[in-house]
């Protein structure tokens, strides 16, 4: 119709194809995930346009046929008006916050795993209340309505939730099959990785983290991880060449700094260790294992003032109750 109006009704003939090319790249049978109603905000506007020229011819005509009605046809413009401001407002509620626009959709969309996964994650979760996340990103695995994109992040975030909890075996085992749904999703890798190490198993640690390392080998996360756990198997020299690359890439880790000032307290360069934890220090001030590892260093250089000064730091920033905690840290 919009082709064939083209000379004899050219207004409806370009609403029609305004409205219908608009939609082609997302409203086809083809299922590309890129429904988003705003998208249908300008096609939309092309629906009224037909529709209020079609009212104006129609007030015209009335304006000289029949004034009352063409008063009666301009209040109820008015109305309509005003009532679609009222719907507007009304709709607009929805997005009130995170919580709102997420239920919404999901009241709309209940099979929809997308759903579920962002009033988890945008609300739940980053609110704290873990149990009632993972109750919604387990329900959203079990709808019908999944991508592998969508299912591979749920299953990630709720190995994410088991890692906060401590609950390192469970992490573990979500994290497996994040990478069994989505195999190129390499920071799950990293992440199981990370856990194992957590969990003691550091040859199934480096296992894992070798299929990133090959595919990103400038990865600092990753020379993070593989530093350190060289480090647990008493390996400093091995461990200061992935550090030294982390610290390359991204100069304001302190955990590699951290991790290289022990490298090099283990070979017994006590001056280099002391330089890098503070380096490390001035990245996280605030950190009573640092102040440990300073007073240390500079026992092992023979300076005790400064020992005692760091040690005087640590003091300050913990409470008595919890000094054996921070000295376990260290000695782990």
């Amino acid at each position: 119709l919009g082709i064939k109006w083209m000379v004899s009704r050219p207004l409806l003939s370009f609403a029609i194809l305004f409205f219908f090319i608009n939609h082609l790249i997302e409203s086809t049978v083809i299922g590309l995930e890129l429904v988003f109603e705003h998208r249908n905000y300008l096609p939309s506007l092309f629906i009224f346009l037909p529709i209020a020229a079609g009212i104006m011819r129609l007030i015209r005509f009335y304006e000289r046929s029949n004034v009352l009605m063409s008063r009666v046809m301009i209040s109820g413009v008015a109305l309509l008006v005003v009532g679609f401001g009222a719907g507007t407002y009304i709709r607009n509620q929805a997005w009130a916050n995170e919580k709102t626009l997420w239920e919404d959709t999901l009241a709309k969309a209940p099979n929809s795993i997308r759903a579920h996964h962002e009033l988890a994650y945008q609300h739940y979760e980053k609110s704290g209340n873990y149990d009632a996340a993972l109750f919604l990103y387990h329900r959203g695995l079990d709808r019908s309505s999944q991508n592998v994109y969508e299912k591979t992040l749920s299953l990630n975030n709720i190995a994410s939730i088991h890692f906060t909890r401590g609950e390192y075996a469970k992490a573990a085992e979500y994290w497996k099959k994040a990478i069994a749904s989505y195999p190129k999703y390499n920071q799950a890798y990293y992440r199981l990785a990370l856990t194992q190490t957590r969990m003691g198993n550091l040859e199934d640690a480096g296992e894992t983290l070798s299929v990133v390392i090959d595919k990103k080998p400038s990865d600092p996360n990753c020379m993070r991880l593989k530093g350190f756990m060289l480090l647990q198997e008493n390996k400093p020299d091995e461990a200061m060449g992935f550090l030294r690359k982390s610290i390359r890439v991204n100069s304001s880790d302190w955990q590699s700094l951290l991790y290289l000032g022990s490298a090099f307290h283990m070979t017994g360069h006590a001056k280099k260790a002391y330089r890098f934890y503070l380096m490390a220090e001035s990245l996280r001030p605030e950190d009573p294992v640092i102040q440990l590892l300073l007073a240390n260093s500079c026992a092992n250089m023979g300076d005790n003032a400064l020992s005692q000064a760091h040690l005087d730091a640590f003091f300050e920033r913990v409470a008595p109750e919890h000094v054996e905690k921070y000295l376990n840290k260290v000695e782990n």
